[in-house]
């Protein structure tokens, strides 16, 4: 909790008020990093694995979605595809 805190206060978003999303196994949070200065906030994505969907991605104090640069967009749907395969077979079968 202490480390979604901070994060949440280094992107200056709400993302710290998660806590209880998180714990019902309703959402993962992950933060996007731009290897080019990674001590700098770049993205936060909140994934709901229920869903298996993206809820939102955004950069520091929301004022960029994933729809915003294109490269963040790309990378998204390339990770989504990447869970996805990644799913156990007993989890695929019951989605199907």
């Amino acid at each position: 909790m202490l480390e979604l805190k901070e994060w949440a206060h280094r992107f200056s978003n709400c993302s710290g008020g998660y806590v209880d999303r998180i714990a019902d196994g309703r959402a993962m949070i992950f933060v996007i990093v731009d290897r080019t200065n990674p001590k700098k906030p770049f993205y936060m994505l909140e994934y709901n694995p229920k869903t298996q969907k993206i809820v939102q991605c955004r950069s520091y104090n929301n004022l960029q979605d994933e729809n915003d640069n294109p490269e963040v967009k790309d990378f998204c749907n390339k990770w989504l595809d990447f869970i996805k395969d990644k799913k156990p077979a007993r989890l695929k079968r019951k989605a199907a």
